[in-house]
């Protein structure tokens, strides 16, 4: 495979899996949480400096990763899946859930702590990030 065509598969490689991987974790999974009436702690609109930062430093990152050989391109596939993570963690409140609810006129805060079921999607994302890395270096 040519130099050229390596670069050119690596970049469409690098923004498609990229734009994938932000959706993913900045926009769907927020937006189960809320389908569900899980609270979360905002919605990022793609107006949103936040959206096009977040969409920006994630692309870039996978589309450097995506140039890269293996042991370089760890580092970069890594800070990837870490960007869209910490946009969904901080969209969904890090798990932490707090609520007002009214039972028979009397106002009770109602606090759950689902970190343990974010711990585990992040946990599982990073994995999913360095095995498919690891998966590169097979096909090089």
């Amino acid at each position: 495979m040519s130099t050229a065509s390596r670069i050119a598969k690596g970049i469409i490689w690098g923004v498609v899996s990229g734009i994938l991987y932000y959706l993913i974790f900045a926009v769907l999974i927020p937006m189960l949480f809320s389908f569900y009436n899980i609270p979360v702690q905002g919605e990022i609109t793609s107006t949103s400096p936040y959206f096009i930062l977040g969409l920006i430093l994630v692309i870039s990152l996978d589309t450097i990763a995506s140039l890269l050989r293996f042991p370089l391109s760890l580092p970069f596939y890594l800070a990837s899946a870490a960007v869209a993570l910490f946009v969904m963690g901080s969209l969904v409140g890090w798990g932490k859930i707090t609520r007002d609810v009214y039972l028979s006129g009397e106002k009770m805060v109602v606090s759950v702590d689902a970190s343990p079921l974010i711990a585990a999607v992040i946990g599982i994302s990073i994995l999913y990030a360095f095995i498919s890395s690891l998966n590169r270096l097979k096909e090089e």
